[in-house]
């Protein structure tokens, strides 16, 4: 089983209506509990941020996004677990293909946002074909659908279904920082050594419980734990959306909980036509028995009984 990770992190620092303070301090802080926590290799983690727009390979612009999701969606297996971080700008778009409720789409803002954006049903186009364990953790406002997962957890007490195409084979589930129409924010913080940082609230305090449990909990525990949410933050604004409703019961970042498959028993088909002419025989022949037998009592009822010899014959014939 291999771990892979893409971490994507934008500040727009060239952008002073859309610049943010929280996005790289949200990737180191996401990197470093992989590596504690999860066993990720740092070698494993590929980072995006537009703290290095001037390297190519490094810029999160539209095409590196979708071109290094397609990569790890090609380079995985079917165990692998694949965790995808994205931090930055959402927003609404007009529904080109009109499989939207409310006829917009979601989007995240890439570095060259003023080109591109990256809308869900690019991102669910990207890994549709996807046979990992994937996990994605998504704090951006307007971000509850935005992969177009097959059911959402709008943590109210119901799962409902979103209709999609997105097959239940596909191991995805998807934590969100707020419902499609709402916003994110974020917040100067603790951070190490007694000092304070900007961070991404949601995904500050997301990590900060997961790394504070002594048992690696189930999706479905942090599903509650948003819902409850005993810290008070706006965690309680969140969305879980998923591909496959057996991923509520597997550990985080874990392989999916198959069930366990009984394997068919193979039948000769000859063997098996054989079988089926003997268990009709018998049916019939019981059938047979209980008629001669109710005939018998018919008779005696009407003081009308057969040859006892003949009746005997007949009995010994029919025994089982």
């Amino acid at each position: 089983m291999v771990k892979l990770a893409l971490l994507i992190g934008l500040n727009y620092p060239n952008d002073d209506k859309l610049r943010l303070q929280s996005s790289y301090n949200d990737v180191d802080l996401v990197e470093n509990y992989l590596v504690l926590n999860e066993n990720f290799s740092r070698g494993n983690i590929i980072k995006l941020t537009d703290k290095y727009s001037q390297n190519k390979e490094l810029n999160p612009n539209f095409f590196n996004i979708i071109n290094r999701i397609k990569e790890l969606v090609d380079k995985t297996n079917k165990d692998d677990i694949l965790f995808l971080y994205f931090t930055g700008h959402g927003k609404q778009i007009k529904d080109e293909n009109k499989d939207e409720s409310d006829s917009k789409d979601e989007a995240f803002l890439p570095s060259d946002y003023k080109d591109y954006v990256i809308s869900d049903d690019l991102f669910k186009q990207a890994l549709a074909p996807c046979k990992a364990n994937v996990t994605i953790l998504y704090d951006a406002c307007h971000s509850g659908t935005a992969f177009d997962l097959k059911y959402t957890y709008t943590l109210s007490p119901f799962v409902s279904s979103n209709n999609l195409d997105m097959k239940d084979y596909n191991k995805i589930i998807c934590f969100s920082s707020s419902n499609d129409p709402n916003l994110s924010f974020s917040s100067v913080l603790p951070a190490e050594n007694r000092g304070v940082k900007w961070f991404s609230n949601f995904t500050y305090y997301f990590i900060k419980h997961l790394a504070n449990q002594n048992i690696k909990p189930t999706n479905r525990d942090l599903i509650l734990t948003m819902r409850n949410d005993p810290l008070k933050t706006c965690i309680n604004k969140g969305v879980i959306s998923f591909s496959n409703i057996k991923i509520a019961n597997s550990d985080f970042l874990d392989k999916i909980v198959e069930e366990e498959k009984i394997p068919e028993k193979k039948v000769d088909k000859k063997s098996y036509n054989t079988l089926l002419k003997i268990k009709n025989k018998l049916e019939k022949d019981v059938r047979i028995k209980n008629s001669i037998i109710q005939n018998y009592k018919n008779a005696l009822h009407q003081k009308n009984m057969p040859n006892v010899d003949n009746f005997n014959a007949i009995l010994y014939s029919i025994k089982d």
